[in-house]
């Protein structure tokens, strides 16, 4: 099973909701944004883009206690697994 990770669930409000995917392998997780809607919390309000994946790939290092370049290779690995890449 794979987990996508929405840019809606970086907001502030529910931070703490992220705490379920410690129970979730970083194997099974890939990283999208809503372009052009639902923009993280330090952009709340302005228009989302592909860039912005950095915050919620920054959040994930805190859970995984993974550096940031071993959480975009691992999420980029398995989207190419789904993709067929």
């Amino acid at each position: 099973m794979i987990f996508k990770l929405l840019s809606k669930e970086n907001f502030d409000k529910i931070r703490s909701s992220f705490l379920f995917l410690k129970n979730i392998d970083i194997s099974n997780i890939v990283l999208e944004t809503d372009s052009p809607y639902l923009s993280p919390a330090p952009l709340r309000g302005k228009r989302n883009e592909s860039a912005n994946i950095k915050y919620i790939a920054e959040k994930l290092c805190d859970i995984y206690n993974l550096s940031y370049q071993e959480i975009a290779d691992i999420t980029t690995e398995n989207s190419k697994n789904i993709f067929g890449v």
